[in-house]
């Protein structure tokens, strides 16, 4: 009896592990719709043995007064761009600052592009984009699912019904 209750808890804790694992060599195309009139679809190039919370990210310096979500980590970052496109009051005025990929989507017309910086968790199966718009009207944008860190004035525009947040003023840095 005094082997078995070891052994019985030993197996027990391995196969609370099981289930997580995984090989992590393949990636998927992330889809991810905020709301109606804020899609964005793109595919980041991540490779096997890098995910973006590994990556040396290039940012603009450090400003105590910016809410910064390219210096937090995957989860935390993601967790505060979906508070910031759920409530986004609570940001106006304020600079942001956002590290995340490349992606686009066209208006419902048509004639309109909408650029984004996509942020997503730590484990690159949740992400949310927060739009932006560029000081500079005729830069050269990157290619989609390109790095990106973005910093602008969080503003928001209603369309459809719907409150859309977006960075106004913005630099982009392109990785």
């Amino acid at each position: 009896m005094k082997k078995t209750v070891p052994l019985i808890l030993l197996l027990a804790l391995a196969a609370a592990f099981v289930p997580g694992c995984s090989s992590g060599n393949t990636r998927s195309p992330v889809t991810q719709e905020t709301s109606v009139s804020q899609t964005v679809t793109q595919t980041a190039p991540v490779s096997e043995t890098e995910t973006e919370a590994q990556r040396e990210k290039e940012t603009f310096p450090e400003d105590e007064n910016a809410v910064d979500l390219a210096r937090m980590d995957g989860n935390l970052a993601y967790a505060q761009a979906v508070q910031m496109t759920q409530e986004p009051g609570g940001y106006e005025g304020k600079t942001v600052i956002v590290y995340g990929t490349y992606g686009t989507r066209p208006s419902p017309d048509g004639k309109t592009l909408f650029r984004a910086c996509v942020v997503r968790d730590s484990t690159a199966c949740c992400a949310t984009g927060i739009e932006f718009e560029l000081k500079d009207e005729t830069p050269a944008y990157p290619e989609e699912g390109a790095y990106i860190t973005v910093r602008g004035v969080f503003d928001s525009y209603e369309e459809n019904g719907y409150t859309i947040p977006r960075l106004t003023e913005a630099e982009m840095i392109v990785e």
